[in-house]
């Protein structure tokens, strides 16, 4: 029978970089652009996510819903700027959180089929975390 899990992770959601190639000399060299705090976001999301989750990961077509809640900065007002049009960007939060959910609660994330994600200022920073499996 299908399971489906929700849960909210509190903390700072870090953005997964790309990689980065460049040529020195002879050679080429492939870097992780990642910022340094996003080992310490994927674990805590990863620890939250083992805390509750219990059982195999889900196999199959998966919908995901990612509701990203960053602190509003004290120096920008609600009316400047009611939404968090800044960086980090919305894919690269989706990335990290993905990352950390596969293996753990899905198998894979390729088997996401359905993503819905937002970022929005709250009073909590943390990520909101819906899958399910579509069949």
């Amino acid at each position: 029978m299908p399971r489906s899990f929700s849960t909210f992770v509190r903390g700072i959601p870090a953005p997964q970089g790309s990689k980065r190639a460049f040529i020195t000399g002879d050679r080429a060299v492939v870097v992780d652009a990642n910022p340094k705090t996003l080992k310490d976001w994927r674990a805590a999301v990863a620890f939250r996510l083992q805390s509750e989750w219990h059982g195999p990961p889900l196999d199959g077509a998966l919908h995901v819903e990612l509701n990203f809640a960053l602190l509003r900065p004290k120096s920008v007002s609600e009316k400047r700027r009611p939404s968090p049009t800044v960086k980090p960007d919305l894919d690269k939060l989706e990335r990290a959180v993905l990352d950390a959910l596969t293996g753990i609660v899905i198998v894979d994330d390729a088997l996401v089929v359905e993503l819905h994600s937002t970022k929005e200022y709250s009073d909590e920073a943390g990520v909101s975390i819906f899958v399910r499996p579509l069949r």
